[in-house]
């Protein structure tokens, strides 16, 4: 395991023969979901401020207009052209912030999620359950724990007796087929590799 968590549900079990890839398991982290609700919670307010501020800007971009054709008439003073621009330019690096605590909070969504998505745990090769992980649901797992053993039984090779008077019709490169009394409804297929 890459990550602690509580095993929520098992989808196989032992003698399940699986794919790469396959889904195996589900791990719960109530502190990854809350972490991940909070950021997802201050993006949202982040972006009502963005919102505000562009509002905001584009307010005070017209007033500074304005501002300006009735200073070339004479109508207002150059204080108030000031205020404006100050407060335009305060507005324009506040804008700036926000952008960059919403670059950083989105990296922290992404990775938070990432962090949920190994909370699946997926088979990691082809192959069979051989150990029995519906006993553990329930229980809180921690990184080095063992939920899963998976052998490949393309791996496997078999010795068998062979009575002698069936060795003649024998040759090296015969397919095999074989049950085991633990997995009784999966057959295995082989090749005879040696006599």
């Amino acid at each position: 395991l890459a990550w602690t968590g509580m095993l929520r549900e098992v989808f196989k079990k032992e003698g399940d023969p699986v794919e790469a890839g396959t889904l195996l398991a589900q791990l719960e982290n109530p502190e990854i979901s809350e972490q991940l609700r909070d950021k997802n919670l201050a993006l949202e307010i982040l972006n009502h401020d963005k919102i505000r501020l562009e509002q905001k800007k584009a307010f005070s971009t017209k007033e500074l207009e304005r501002k300006n054709v009735l200073i070339e008439n004479g109508a207002a003073a150059r204080a108030e052209l000031e205020a404006i621009e100050l407060d335009l330019a305060l507005t324009t690096e506040e804008l700036s912030i926000k952008g960059k605590q919403t670059e950083s909070l989105q990296n922290e969504i992404s990775f938070l999620k990432l962090r949920q998505d190994a909370l699946q745990i997926k088979a990691p090769f082809h192959g069979v359950i051989i150990m029995d992980p519906t006993l553990s649901t329930g229980n809180y797992m921690k990184p080095g724990d063992v939920l899963f053993q998976i052998a490949d039984p393309t791996s496997f090779y078999l010795e068998l007796p062979v009575p002698e008077r069936a060795v003649e019709r024998l040759s090296i490169g015969d397919r095999a087929r074989i049950r085991f009394h633990a997995f009784p409804a999966i057959p295995f297929t082989g090749m005879l590799a040696r006599v």
